[in-house]
């Protein structure tokens, strides 16, 4: 339920590279579960660390960026997304480091081999032409007729 709420305020904040890092750095946890007590801490530390750099950043990078698209309407967006920013980074750290030692806790206290999460669809490749260009991809432009044909 923990990460349920985590979720929600990634999106409250608004802020995709936030987001996508998050991610990136939940998938990396999820790799290997089985840790000692003093590892699942040091992680835990990093995940409130992270938020909070992520927020206190926000609040340089927000309103710049924000500025330097749109002009002042962009620096008004810019500091509001910050201040929002500021505030809900930090909490999302704070839960990231609570899913962690939950984790933990379960994987210690549970019988069973923790269960690892993978993916259920398989990475699909793309077709690839044959002999007259040698490994490249031939992709063709969408057709309606051809669509509904």
């Amino acid at each position: 339920m923990t990460s349920l709420v985590n979720n929600n305020l990634v999106t409250l904040a608004a802020d995709e590279a936030f987001a996508d890092t998050r991610r990136a750095y939940q998938k990396q946890l999820n790799v290997s579960r089985a840790r000692s007590i003093e590892e699942t801490l040091s992680l835990a530390g990093a995940c409130v660390a992270r938020g909070v750099q992520s927020g206190a950043n926000g609040i340089w990078e927000q309103p710049a960026m924000y500025a330097s698209r749109h002009g002042t309407f962009g620096l008004v967006k810019g500091f509001s997304k910050a201040v929002v920013g500021a505030v809900v980074k930090p909490i999302v750290g704070i839960g990231d480091a609570a899913v962690v030692v939950l984790n933990h806790v379960s994987d210690a206290t549970c019988e069973n081999a923790p269960v690892v999460k993978t993916n259920k669809r398989m990475r699909r490749a793309l077709p690839q032409s044959s002999a007259p260009f040698g490994n490249r991809v031939n992709l063709i432009p969408y057709d309606t007729n051809s669509a509904i044909a």
